[in-house]
């Protein structure tokens, strides 16, 4: 196995190596990259619960300040709609 000397002993059918090689400039570079991804990306996940918290609020401010106009908009639409329907009644019977 690369990365690993020889030192190694057997126990219950299987191979226990211990002791590890000086790792190539590739191999060392790999990994370390590898770990930096790592630190990034939990960091980045702190951040994205942050921002989630944070958008929740906004949410619930808007949803205060604004909670009826979810409610005046159904009364808007239906008034347009009735506005509509008797419109086009009217509209039928004069070019009948």
């Amino acid at each position: 196995m690369a990365g690993f000397n020889q030192l190694t002993f057997r126990f219950a059918r299987a191979v226990i190596i211990c002791g590890v090689e000086k790792l190539l400039p590739f191999e060392e570079s790999s990994l370390e990259a590898h770990e930096f991804g790592k630190l990034y990306f939990s960091s980045f996940r702190n951040e994205l619960k942050s921002f989630r918290g944070d958008t929740n609020g906004s949410f619930a401010q808007m949803a205060e300040k604004y909670e009826d106009i979810s409610a005046e908009l159904k009364e808007f639409r239906t008034g347009i709609e009735r506005f509509l329907t008797k419109f086009l009644k009217e509209y039928s019977k004069k070019r009948t």
